[in-house]
């Protein structure tokens, strides 16, 4: 899939759990609107940026980080990617509001399990290529914990019946990490993309 239509493609399917949630019960419809939301605002974007930089560094940029680098940077972002979307088609086609939530986080936990920090990759500001920028490994622990206890969350509440106590607060524990989550990443794109204006304007013509 080119990276240039992966942030419709998790719109659509955030309007699709989002279309979902109206039909469905209290825990289930605040997974699907707190999923719509992540695909939405965070998930696509995120999804985007880094299938563009693992398709630039098997080209152009593999040359500056090598190939090796290039293809663990790649396969990390295809697995998550497609759980991704998975885990969105299950939530939106199907209405399993949190098997399909616990897909979405078990991509983001396979993710950082697999090395995705420090496999990381990202654009070198010259639009072309890309340069390594692995995330600090404490970080990158702390994420893939924050992860498989969205993970643990979500499946316990999957397992419970409907209405039970663990089920809504599992619900409950899933929505509030992916909407910490989702304001935390746009704060950091936003606070990325003011440092990128201000050093265009420092930089001299």
């Amino acid at each position: 899939m080119s990276a240039a239509v992966l942030p419709t493609a998790y719109r659509a399917l955030a309007a699709g759990c989002a279309w979902r949630a109206t039909s469905s019960d209290p825990a289930s419809a605040a997974v699907l609107l707190s999923t719509a939301v992540a695909a939405a605002a965070d998930l696509g974007p995120g999804a985007a940026a880094q299938l563009a930089t693992a398709k630039r560094a098997q080209s152009s940029g593999a040359t500056a980080v090598g190939a090796d680098a290039a293809d663990a940077w790649r396969s990390v972002v295809r697995l998550k990617l497609l759980g991704q979307l998975a885990g969105l088609a299950a939530s939106a086609l199907c209405g399993a509001a949190l098997a399909g939530a616990a897909s979405v986080v078990a991509a983001d936990a396979a993710f950082w399990a697999l090395g995705g920090g420090a496999k990381r990759l990202e654009s070198d500001g010259s639009g072309d290529g890309v340069r390594a920028a692995p995330i600090p490994s404490p970080l990158a622990r702390a994420l893939l914990s924050v992860n498989l206890v969205l993970l643990a969350s979500t499946l316990a509440a999957a397992a419970a019946r409907r209405g039970a106590m663990v089920r809504t607060a599992g619900a409950a524990v899933y929505c509030a990490g992916m909407l910490a989550q989702t304001i935390g990443d746009e704060k950091t794109r936003r606070r990325k993309a003011l440092a990128a204006a201000q050093a265009d304007v420092a930089s001299p013509a």
